[in-house]
């Protein structure tokens, strides 16, 4: 069997939708699948060893030409203003990526296309990725698609940014969307990386399977204690020089003070007394130890912390899925949500010591973490892929 996968593409650093594709296509090699992989050379990609790579193109934001791109976005980013830009759903996103301008469709329609010729895929894959969803459906191809609940249309969509994608669509004869984000739900197959618990996706198609595994980072060089705190805020919601501050007026000053690991982009390590900080850490050694996970709300550090039933502090900004998912944790009783007003030394100090002071919260993160880990992950998907193409 062979598959195609493509994930989305941005300049925007979003580490989870590659993240996800690797570790498929590790899962699909190991199952003896043939793979190939059509995705952009972003701030997210990172080679995946013996796959078969096509080029694809960067969307540039808001569909600015590349030389405004390129120097304003990293800009903004750096100064925090897109943490200050409220998004209301991921047809947004879309549109602001620049993922559904027209111009950048129709260009990398045609190279998804191309890949699929010279390839020729039993199954496409798109983890989020509306030029190979509109690829596959152009070329005939079963589609199979990552989906959650607040990137649907069920939760919310934006149509005003469907005219570029409609206009591609009409070009290349294939039924018109009102949202964009039906292309996606077109698949013979939506994958969520989740739980019905949290993410109610509906339909026939649907396949949870809980977070897929990720290759581990090197180990931190000392051994580390119970109870420590980790902490991932992505990009796009705090500024790194914030983040850094309020963790360390936080944490630093109290003498049962317990181990920080913060994880923070676009930073030298450094440590002090017993913060630490460097660009990754290695989740999968630090959350089994934690008693706390401040995060911002992104659906893979989400999965990671329920996985190793650890209570979260989640501070999800003015982004519509991050949002989401605080809340879904939240209600089920696995953590806190603190607003940006709140992101505070006080405020974080606070509802640290809420979480865990209170078993409750440990007791629901680790309930929905032995739910999770019943679902399989990656290889899930591969079992089902391969029962879809064997009808």
């Amino acid at each position: 069997m062979r598959i195609l996968l493509s994930p989305m593409s941005a300049m925007a650093r979003t580490a989870g939708p590659f993240s996800r594709v690797k570790a498929l296509a590790l899962a699909c090699e190991k199952a003896g699948m043939e793979v190939a992989l059509c995705a952009a050379q972003d701030n997210n990609y990172t080679a995946i060893s013996h796959v078969r790579e096509y080029p694809l193109d960067v969307p540039m934001p808001l569909g600015l030409p590349p030389i405004l791109a390129v120097h304003t976005y990293p800009l903004a980013e750096k100064l925090g203003i897109m943490g200050h830009k409220t998004v209301h759903s991921f047809e947004e996103v879309l549109h602001l990526t620049g993922t559904t301008d027209y111009s950048y469709l129709e260009k990398s329609v045609q190279q998804e296309r191309f890949a699929i010729r010279d390839f020729k895929p039993d199954i496409v894959y798109s983890e989020f990725s509306l030029p190979a969803a509109i690829a596959a459906q152009a070329e005939s191809v079963p589609l199979a698609c990552t989906r959650s609940y607040p990137a649907s249309v069920a939760f919310a969509s934006s149509p005003q940014y469907a005219q570029g994608v409609n206009r591609l669509l009409q070009e290349l004869k294939l039924p018109p969307v009102t949202s964009c984000l039906e292309l996606l739900d077109r698949a013979a197959l939506r994958v969520v990386p989740s739980i019905r618990k949290l993410e109610p996706v509906e339909g026939a198609q649907v396949l949870f399977t809980g977070p897929f595994e990720h290759k581990a980072i090197p180990a931190f060089p000392h051994t580390v204690h119970e109870g420590c705190i980790v902490i991932y805020m992505g990009t796009g919601t705090i500024s790194a020089k914030k983040l850094i501050r309020v963790v360390t007026e936080a944490f630093e000053s109290s003498e049962d003070a317990p181990e920080v690991f913060l994880a923070c982009d676009g930073v030298l390590p450094f440590s002090k007394g017993k913060i630490y900080v460097a660009p990754h850490f290695d989740f999968a050694a630090l959350l089994p130890k934690a008693t706390a996970f401040i995060n911002h709300g992104g659906q893979n550090s989400i999965m990671a912390g329920l996985r190793n039933g650890v209570p979260q502090l989640i501070c999800p900004g003015r982004i519509f899925e991050r949002r989401y998912n605080a809340k879904s944790v939240s209600e089920n009783g696995a953590g806190i949500t603190l607003e940006l007003p709140q992101f505070t030394a006080n405020g974080v100090r606070t509802a640290v010591k809420h979480l865990t002071t209170d078993r409750c919260y440990r007791t629901a993160a680790a309930t929905l973490g032995d739910e999770l880990a019943t679902l399989g992950g990656s290889r899930a998907v591969v079992s089902h892929l391969l029962g879809l193409t064997s009808c």
